[in-house]
């Protein structure tokens, strides 16, 4: 009876410690591939990969390790791991230094989902102001429904942003997938700014793969999961814009086949082909990005309207 007893102990206090596992997001050995297209050669192969757990604050998490192209080679870029954690049907990640709920597929229409969010030095295109660190977002279950992958049933949430003091820089995109996340324009699967609005632009998930299912984005891409391009570096432009700020003129130092100007929150607010300079004399003082082709390669600025 002793022995049983001390095995219990044993088996309780490891718990913790031993292998979780889901099919709710991220079970042991799925792959999130993304591509970027902003200033690398197009396209740049960026990885999560689900490959092992740890323990944060007590609590069991899975390790997403994040992985980079350098060269021709994909490597693991340890200090930009992601942490997630699922309890039923929420999924939790890691924010500076605590869990904060991101997905809950329980919810139904009309829950409000209040998250929170940290800068992430690598983007798909999406700029979002972190001068004053992490901040909270929120977000509302609009209607639910299947996307069928594979065979599996995959629940789905269409959502809307909620636009209020302090979380407005920062969007998470619909729809919103069990197992996948974000499948949308310029994010990874836990969002990533205001540009993410925009769409349209070659960037974000390439593709998503686990034991049961593979899913190709084919609006966005025709690329193998594992694609990387070539190393052909991007020409550095020189002065790519100026004056910054500005009052009146923008000067590029060559002509853009495509310009769009837009708001901190997405909107966009003038489209341009073929133009090496831009009237801002009638913008509201204030901030804003242009996006701009030139060479076929993309490139973003934010430039301050006086």
């Amino acid at each position: 009876m002793m022995k049983a007893l001390l095995l219990s102990m044993l088996i309780s206090s490891i718990t913790p410690l031993m292998g979780q596992d889901t099919t709710i997001f991220a079970p042991l050995g799925s792959k999130f591939s993304y591509s970027t297209w902003v200033q690398v050669p197009y396209p740049e192969l960026l990885t999560f990969v689900s490959d092992g757990d740890t323990v944060l604050n007590n609590i069991q998490a899975r390790i997403l390790r994040f992985y980079q192209t350098v060269g021709n080679e994909l490597l693991p870029v340890d200090s930009l791991d992601k942490y997630v954690y699922t309890e039923g049907n929420k999924v939790f990640y890691w924010v500076e230094d605590g869990f904060y709920l991101l997905y809950d597929f329980g919810a139904r229409p009309g829950d409000t989902i209040k998250s929170r969010v940290e800068s992430f030095p690598i983007s798909l295109s999406c700029y979002t102001d972190f001068h004053g660190g992490p901040f909270n977002f929120s977000y509302i279950i609009d209607s639910l429904g299947l996307i069928e992958i594979d065979g599996q049933s995959l629940r789905t949430q269409y959502i809307s942003n909620i636009y209020t003091v302090g979380d407005t820089n920062f969007f998470i995109e619909s729809p919103i997938v069990e197992r996948l996340g974000q499948v949308s324009y310029s994010c990874f699967w836990w969002g990533r700014g205001s540009a993410c609005l925009l769409g349209g632009f070659p960037g974000g998930l390439r593709c998503y793969e686990d034991q049961d299912i593979y899913f190709e984005n084919h609006t966005e891409f025709d690329l193998e999961c594992d694609y990387i391009s070539s190393t052909e570096p991007v020409a550095e432009i020189e002065i790519p814009l100026y004056p910054n700020p500005v009052i009146d003129i923008i000067h590029l130092n060559a002509i853009a086949e495509t310009i769009r100007i837009t708001s901190l929150q997405g909107q966009l607010i003038e489209f341009l082909k073929n133009q090496d300079r831009i009237d801002a004399s009638t913008l509201p003082p204030g901030i804003y990005f242009i996006q701009y082709q030139m060479d076929r390669k993309w490139f973003v600025e934010k430039f301050y309207k006086m």
